[in-house]
């Protein structure tokens, strides 16, 4: 019996490394939202992201405008933003519900979804904060 070797041809290998590399970004999310997200970030400068922040009383989750994926905490002069992880997302009509720990949020803490149309929605993960602060 003899064995057949196949190698790739240098078209090939760049094909494969192309196809890798498209595949590879479109499973990582953007860090930061942008002004298409959300209105309420507009004209707002970006900070280093960090694993918790504060919890502030009378504060609570929203999604952004225009990605479920993405929610928005706080107001005022900072407004802190989480990616949600995985395709986890939620609508505009949700009620978000979240408990924090130690008097604070942190990535890794799980928010669940109410809605009026139906007694409970999802349960999501949330990812690293990021500030949008006004000058």
């Amino acid at each position: 019996m003899s064995r057949r070797t196949e190698s790739l041809t240098v078209g090939q290998m760049r094909y494969f490394a192309l196809l890798t590399a498209t595949i590879l970004a479109g499973c990582t999310s953007n860090q930061y939202a942008t002004e298409q997200h959300d209105r309420e970030l507009a004209g707002r400068g970006t900070g280093a992201s960090q694993r918790c922040i504060p919890a502030q009383p009378h504060q609570n989750f929203r999604v952004a405008d225009n990605d479920g994926h993405i929610l928005l905490y706080g107001n005022g002069r900072t407004v802190w933003v989480t990616h949600l992880e995985g395709f986890c997302g939620f609508s505009q009509d949700d009620q978000l519900i979240s408990d924090a720990w130690d008097s604070q949020y942190c990535s890794g803490q799980v928010v669940r979804s109410f809605d009026i149309s139906r007694a409970e929605g999802p349960s999501c993960v949330i990812g690293r904060f990021t500030p949008y602060t006004q000058s």
